[in-house]
C-alpha cells in the first residue's frame, strides 16, 4: 500500500518518473508469491512508458475499477508479460482484497471444475475471462461461507485454493472426506441399532 500508494504513484507520473512507478509495480510484485519469478523477471525488462504508468496509476487510485483490458494493452505495448494473469491481477487483489482475484489460471481452473462442472477455464487474460474466474470464486466463497468458514477476502481465498488443490493435499482432503462419510454411516447404524 506505501509502494503504490495513490499520491505517490500519481506524483511520480506526474514527474515523468515512469521507470520509478514501473519499479514500485514490479517491487511489490516480487516481494510476494502471487506470480511466478519468470513473470516478474519479465516485468523487470518490461520498457517503462507513460502509458504504462498511466495504467498503474488508475489501478493505484481507484483500484475497485480495475481495467484488465488497460493493463494489459499497456503492458503489451511496452514489451511487458501481457499473457501473466498473476501480473495483470494481483495488483488489483493486493491494493482491494475484499473485490478481486489474483488469478492463477492452472489452480482456479481445477476448482471451476469442481464448483460449475460445465467450466471451461479461459486460458488467455481477458476482461470476460477474469469475470468467469471471478464467478468460480464467488461460488467458491458461497460454499465455505455455508460451512461455516467464510474467507477474509479474495486473498485468503487465493489462498485457500491454491493449499486445497495440490496433488497431495487433494488426495488427502479426499480421505478425509471418505473417512468422516464412514463415521457418519457407523454412527448412524450404531443409533439405528440402540
Amino acid at each position: 500500500r506505501e509502494l503504490l500508494a495513490p499520491g505517490r504513484i500519481a506524483k511520480l507520473d506526474e514527474a515523468g518518473e515512469h521507470v520509478a512507478v514501473l519499479d514500485a509495480l514490479h517491487d511489490v510484485l516480487a516481494a510476494t508469491d502471487l506470480a511466478p519469478p519468470a513473470h516478474i523477471k519479465a516485468l523487470a525488462a518490461t520498457q517503462p512508458t507513460p502509458e504504462l504508468s498511466a495504467a498503474i496509476r488508475a489501478l493505484a487510485e481507484d483500484p475497485d475499477k480495475f481495467s484488465l483490458t488497460s493493463l494489459q494493452l499497456a503492458l503489451a505495448n511496452a514489451g511487458g508479460p501481457a499473457t501473466s494473469w498473476q501480473i495483470l491481477t494481483a495488483p488489483a487483489a493486493l491494493l482491494a482484497p475484499a473485490q478481486h482475484l489474483c488469478v492463477r489460471p492452472n489452480v482456479i481452473a481445477v476448482q471451476g471444475k469442481v464448483v460449475m462442472p460445465a467450466f471451461n477455464a479461459p486460458k488467455r487474460p481477458s476482461a470476460a475471462g477474469y469475470a468467469r474466474y471471478l464467478e468460480v470464486a464467488r461460488h467458491v466463497d458461497e460454499e465455505l461461507g455455508e460451512l461455516g468458514y467464510p474467507p477474509l477476502d479474495m486473498l485468503d481465498l487465493h489462498d485457500f485454493m491454491a493449499m486445497t488443490l495440490r496433488p497431495g493435499v487433494r488426495e488427502q482432503l479426499e480421505r478425509i472426506h471418505l473417512q468422516s462419510k464412514d463415521a457418519a454411516r457407523a454412527k448412524a447404524k450404531t443409533q439405528t441399532d440402540a
